[in-house]
């Protein structure tokens, strides 16, 4: 039975590390509980090029342009996430789009400070050849928190779906019984990942 349940608990997770040849070289695995419509968005209609992979199911984006910045993300509001399981025709999903929109920018610098001021959730890296950030936020009693960590050259970062500099974000044991599942597999896929 546990097995089974397991094998229904979904999500992502991200991970760079930093190779001393190449720069920081970023992974994501997007697990969902549907099967996801995916289409990549080759947008030429400012500076930097901005290549996307987009959810058509729910609108979410992510990716890089052409200056070397780079933005994954796994959610800390899963819950909501799946809610979104719709195609959308007028709108799309407000982190991919705040994504989108920072890709705009040439500055990792600049990208960071307007994921912040736009309200970026989730577990986020942003990272170019050079640097790397992992950025935390979560809306919580409708209000944003975050928390911003630069990453060094000799640490390798990962995350799932629940929060570690914020530990009240994403999923949590105590709650019900798929939710202590679920931050179990959240755990066991973060441990599986720093270790790999």
């Amino acid at each position: 039975i546990l097995s089974k349940t397991l094998k229904d608990i979904l999500m992502c997770i991200i991970a760079a590390k930093y190779f001393p040849e190449v720069g920081w070289v970023g992974v994501k695995n997007r697990d969902r509980n549907y099967v996801p419509d995916l289409s990549f968005l080759l947008l030429t209609d400012s500076k930097p090029h901005r290549l996307l992979m987009k959810d058509d199911m729910t609108g979410y984006m992510e990716g890089l342009n052409e200056a070397g910045i780079c933005v994954l993300s796994a959610s800390l509001q899963v819950m909501d996430d799946e809610k979104e399981i719709k195609k959308r025709t007028t709108e799309d999903n407000p982190d991919g789009e705040r994504i989108k929109a920072a890709l705009r920018l040439k500055n990792i610098d600049q990208v960071v400070r307007q994921l912040i001021r736009e309200g970026m959730t989730g577990n986020t890296l942003i990272f170019d050849q050079e640097r790397c950030f992992l950025l935390e936020g979560c809306n919580r009693n409708e209000v944003y928190n975050h928390k911003l960590e630069e990453i060094p050259r000799d640490r390798t970062v990962a995350r799932t779906n629940h929060g570690v500099l914020l530990p009240w974000a994403g999923y949590q044991s105590g709650v019900n019984a798929q939710q202590d599942l679920s931050r179990k597999s959240s755990e066991s896929r973060l441990e599986y990942a720093e270790e790999a």
